[in-house]
């Protein structure tokens, strides 16, 4: 009875316990929830700027004409008057921009930045020369004026609209230079054509007030006006009019001249503002963390490849027997002499006649042999 007990709560036990393991099996091969946190980024809206003053950088290019504002009584052909160039500047940003703008009240900007102004002046009468050359190469000479100023200001302007009155100080250096100019008549191959020395050179400290008008036609371009008047130390300027040529030297002989430098200048081109913050940055939506709850499933196990003994089509291979090949053996040849033959001892072989090919080439190989001749022992005669 004891037994047959035992074998029951043993039986008992066991299935308990597959099924346990059959529950943990599917808790941990199923999905379970898990906590996912997500980050949102802010969102924002970009709108144009009401005002358009320059806030990074603008680069201008404007016509420029100049005129000396004193009569000169030397300069009998006019060449301080009505200069024309070009001038090259820059707007960096904004002065204080900050200080008086607290309150959104539109207040102007005060701005700084540079440029560089070149006029040409006139030239003077020309001489023909005669060039050192082999084919004695005729030319011209004659006398060119410039000037070239490098300058810094600052500008404050005010917009109206689409208009920005502004008024800006200028300081910087100008420098008048003389160059003789000499080219030929003809295009030359061996030698250059052209050439220009310098004679005169001065320089001199200047600065001066502007007054502009700036007019926007578009976020990035606007036209600009302006009048300043120039005002520095005395320069030495060439004349002209009164200076000769020397053909022995050859060279010219300059009239220089004392002159106070106070000029008035008219420009008027266009402003390009390059700034990148045209538009105006605003928040719509801060950035939130979001959290949610997903199901995550374990990674699907790859399946076993098939067992060989469920495999019930499987047919077995014949195994390749093996063939073991001994090397040949020697041919045994056996020698019998039989005297009352033809008198040749033929070899045979003790194998099978049908030997193998090898045996059949060495036996084709081998050479006849002759018997040895008895020759019988004359008696002596008697």
């Amino acid at each position: 009875m004891k037994p047959l007990l035992l074998s029951i709560l043993t039986g008992f036990s066991l299935s308990i316990s597959a099924q346990i393991s059959t529950d943990s099996s599917k808790a941990v091969v199923g999905p379970r929830k898990v906590q996912k946190v997500t980050y949102h980024q802010p969102e924002y809206t970009y709108t144009l700027k009401n005002s358009n003053y320059v806030s990074a950088f603008a680069l201008g290019l404007d016509y420029s004409q100049e005129s000396y504002l004193n009569n000169i009584g030397w300069d009998s052909m006019d060449q301080l008057k009505n200069a024309s160039g070009f001038n090259i500047y820059w707007i960096g940003p904004a002065i204080g921009r900050n200080l008086w703008n607290q309150n959104g009240v539109n207040s102007g900007v005060l701005n700084w930045g540079g440029g560089f102004n070149f006029n040409h002046y006139r030239s003077g009468d020309k001489y023909n020369v005669e060039f050192n050359t082999v084919n004695r190469d005729s030319g011209y000479t004659r006398l060119k004026t410039s000037a070239f100023q490098f300058y810094m200001f600052a500008r404050y302007e005010y917009q109206i609209g689409r208009v920005y009155p502004f008024f800006a100080i200028n300081a910087g250096v100008n420098g008048h230079s003389t160059n003789q100019y000499t080219q030929t008549y003809l295009v030359l191959t061996e030698y250059e054509s052209s050439r220009s020395e310098n004679i005169e050179s001065n320089a001199n400290v200047y600065f001066a007030p502007e007054v502009g008008l700036r007019m926007r036609i578009s976020p990035y371009v606007s036209i600009v006006s302006s009048y300043q008047q120039r005002m520095g130390t005395e320069i030495g300027i060439v004349d002209l009019h009164n200076s000769k040529f020397n053909g022995l030297m050859p060279q010219y002989s300059a009239n220089l001249n004392k002159v106070k430098y106070e000029t008035g200048m008219f420009k008027i081109g266009f402003l390009f503002d390059l700034s990148m913050d045209k538009h105006e940055k605003k928040i719509v939506k801060e950035g939130y963390y979001d959290t949610t709850e997903v199901l995550e499933y374990p990674p699907t196990p790859s399946p076993c490849p098939p067992c060989p003994c469920e495999n019930k089509t499987r047919t077995s291979t014949p195994t390749n027997s093996r063939t073991t090949t001994r090397p040949n053996q020697a041919p045994k040849v056996d020698m019998d002499v039989n005297p009352g033959s033809s008198g040749t001892i033929s070899p045979s072989n003790s194998s099978n006649s049908s030997g193998n090919s090898n045996e059949i080439n060495v036996r084709k190989q081998l050479p006849t042999i002759s018997a040895p001749k008895v020759i019988p022992i004359p008696k002596p005669k008697s």
